[in-house]
């Protein structure tokens, strides 16, 4: 709670946040300080000492579109968290300013008062959603799906300037788009992840095999240029407030195989579709197919140009694919795809490598240094996965033999 807490009280300080609502704190707003706020938090939290996960960090994000004062934003919030069901819970709401969309941050706890935690099973499709929808109708704000969902969910890049800049930017610069990131995207593996975050200027890095944070089964994260290369400081995963280190992201990916399946009928529907006209095509125009459907596409070659793997990020549904993903034959695929260069006998201009460095929201194609990471992170990512699984096992045993 203290790091969530120290994130958005951060930001109010920096001047690209303001406390606007305080639930459930019986006092007013400009008498809170920090420790009123986290008091009043640790004292529910202490009410379950069983329960390991009990601060909530919970993301509103709205469309450049939606005109919302800051009264509008308290009633947003009110609203959405008594549909969810917290409106009995104490809860700070932020209204954060430093991108281009309005968006707020609550900090709430799952511990109720009589010391049992809230149902948080399945919250995001029991309650949220249809919280959402409900208020899009009733406030007339921007509807999520279609073109709204797509400005509304829009991660901005990292500045890659920040790094020039110290410790403090490069951290604030990378938190903000690994959480969101987390928030809004389904991947189940850290070659899936970095895909996402090499989109975006980021990188996470578990270190080399044999080093120290790799055989400890840590975790840094880096701001890289176009080119993919680290610029600045690497910051910890255990610095920041969320603690994306490789444990809690071994978490996520669990938990997301089990669902990967209820992702991938968009994808395997829109590949199958443009695969279905009749005719070959060249990989350009498949790729820019794919794009207009709101899927970028990288086609992985070995040296005699044979397709290897296929990459897919679906931003509709916003997860991380592969052609297995989607049951696509690599055959099929190999057999479809024409040279860039001449079909029917007619010339296409071919995309230079300098182009294909685009920045993201003007690339169609996953970036080359996204894929040269990759490839080298699914050479060996399950002795990595199984090696950290083992290092984590064996601090668990360790922790207990302590305690006897």
């Amino acid at each position: 709670m203290r790091n969530v807490l120290s994130y958005n009280e951060h930001k109010v300080n920096a001047g690209h946040a303001e406390l606007i609502l305080a639930s459930r704190f019986g006092c007013e707003l400009e008498d809170l300080g920090f420790y009123e706020k986290l008091h009043r938090f640790q004292r529910m939290n202490d009410r379950n000492q069983h329960i390991t996960k009990k601060t909530l960090h919970i993301f509103l994000s709205f469309s450049p579109d939606d005109i919302l004062d800051t009264e509008k934003m308290q009633q947003l919030a009110w609203d959405y968290m008594s549909r969810i069901g917290f409106s009995a819970q104490p809860y700070l709401v932020y209204k954060h300013t430093d991108t281009v969309h309005p968006h707020l941050h609550i900090v709430t706890t799952s511990i109720k008062p009589n010391g049992r935690q809230m149902n948080l099973s399945y919250i995001g499709i029991r309650k949220s959603e249809p919280a959402r929808k409900a208020m899009e109708q009733e406030y007339g704000l921007v509807i999520a799906e279609g073109r709204g969902k797509e400005k509304r969910n829009e991660i901005a890049p990292a500045d890659i300037r920040a790094a020039i800049y110290g410790e403090k930017e490069t951290k604030s610069e990378i938190a903000r788009v690994v959480e969101q990131v987390l928030a809004y995207y389904h991947f189940t593996s850290l070659s899936e992840f970095n895909t996402l975050l090499a989109l975006k200027n980021i990188t996470a890095d578990p270190g080399k095999e044999g080093s120290r944070i790799r055989n400890n089964g840590g975790l840094t994260y880096s701001i890289i240029n176009d080119r993919g290369r680290k610029e600045g400081i690497p910051i910890k995963a255990s610095a920041f407030h969320f603690e994306p280190t490789l444990k809690n992201l071994q978490a996520k990916f669990d938990k997301e195989c089990h669902r990967k399946h209820l992702y991938t009928g968009h994808a395997k529907k829109v590949v199958a579709t443009v695969l279905s006209k009749s005719g070959r095509m060249t990989e350009n125009d498949f790729v820019r197919t794919l794009d207009k459907k709101k899927i970028q596409c990288s086609i992985i070659r070995d040296e005699e140009g044979m397709i290897l793997n296929v990459l897919l990020v679906d931003h509709f549904k916003k997860i991380v694919l592969t052609e297995k993903d989607i049951e696509l034959s690599v055959a099929v695929l190999q057999n479809k795809l024409a040279p860039n260069n001449a079909i029917d006998g007619e010339s296409v201009t071919v995309e230079s490598a300098a182009h294909q460095h685009r920045p993201f929201d003007k690339q169609i194609h996953i970036p080359h240094y996204a894929i040269t990471i990759l490839k080298g992170m699914w050479a060996e990512e399950n002795q990595n996965i199984s090696s950290s699984n083992e290092f984590l096992r064996k601090k668990k045993k360790k922790k207990r033999n302590t305690g006897n």
